[in-house]
């Protein structure tokens, strides 16, 4: 989100990732401005791992590493998907911040991610990407799974705690999940992949 410049310029970059959710867009314009090529990313699928493995392979002379890395990938995604079929579906609650209380929508690449596992993100306010909302009984009786994110804020076992004790009778639901396994894309998403298998299959 943000950078030195004189720092990047010293490295004299052929190239910058950027990313439309993560990098704002004048630091993005700047970097571009300063003659560094930049390539914008943005995935809002699990699927759209395989278009970013064959974009950066293309762009970087590793055509065979990101062809390695789709077969990973497939295989990791079609052992998630044959255990859920398994699964009963399951209404989450992805917890990403608080002060304010803040969750993701079902159209974010977390959303659909989870929907790999059949859990399907509950969502309050669809008009809004990451919406701020009231954690109380009444939200929480939608739904099956309360998921206490490691980031961006860094959701502990404490936090778990604190919410069973503030809730107790849906004390059951609350979950510390890891959050880059399932908000990372790129190479990381193959090891999201099995994560998220042996997560939800416990």
């Amino acid at each position: 989100k943000k950078i030195n410049f004189r720092k990047a310029a010293d490295l004299n970059p052929t190239h910058a990732l950027v990313n439309i959710d993560e990098t704002p867009k004048s630091l993005a314009d700047k970097l571009n401005n300063m003659g560094i090529e930049t390539i914008v990313t943005h995935p809002l699928l699990i699927k759209d791992n395989r278009k970013l493995f064959q974009l950066l392979g293309g762009i970087f002379g590793a055509r065979n590493r990101a062809k390695q890395l789709t077969e990973d990938f497939d295989r990791a995604l079609r052992k998630l998907q044959s255990l859920s079929y398994k699964w009963q579906p399951k209404r989450a609650l992805y917890l990403i911040w608080t002060n304010p209380w803040m969750t993701v929508s079902p159209d974010t690449y977390i959303g659909d991610v989870l929907k790999q596992a059949n859990w399907m993100i509950h969502a309050y306010t669809p008009e809004e990407r990451y919406p701020t909302i009231s954690l109380n009984d009444r939200v929480l009786r939608d739904v099956d799974l309360v998921l206490f994110s490691s980031e961006p804020f860094p959701f502990s076992v404490n936090h778990v705690r604190q919410f069973q004790q503030n809730f107790p009778a849906h004390a059951e639901k609350a979950k510390l999940i890891d959050g880059e396994m399932v908000s990372w894309y790129g190479s990381r998403a193959i090891k999201g992949l099995h994560y998220l298998a042996n997560f939800a299959d416990q």
